[in-house]
């Protein structure tokens, strides 16, 4: 089971797709520094285990998903540089 994928500096674009909450076993999420747009999925909310998620320096646009409070285990938040993103 995937437990840490990091995809972080690689020009990726696009939208984070919903099915990442299909990937139940991550503890670390790393996507920074790409070129993704859109907001950002509640179905994060869904990987229980996740401890890191790192966001940081895309083109994410509106509010965090309040689903995020559900991540229970997660030690390591950051989302800064998405200029368009707010706390809701």
């Amino acid at each position: 089971n995937l437990s840490y994928l990091r995809l972080s500096d690689n020009h990726l674009t696009g939208v984070i797709s919903p099915d990442i909450g299909r990937l139940t076993g991550l503890h670390t999420l790393s996507l920074g520094k790409n070129e993704f747009q859109g907001t950002m999925p509640s179905e994060i909310g869904e990987l229980a285990q996740l401890t890191a998620l790192r966001l940081y320096g895309n083109f994410l646009e509106g509010t965090l998903p309040t689903d995020i409070g559900y991540l229970s285990e997660l030690q390591s938040f950051v989302v800064s540089d998405n200029s368009k993103m707010s706390g809701g």
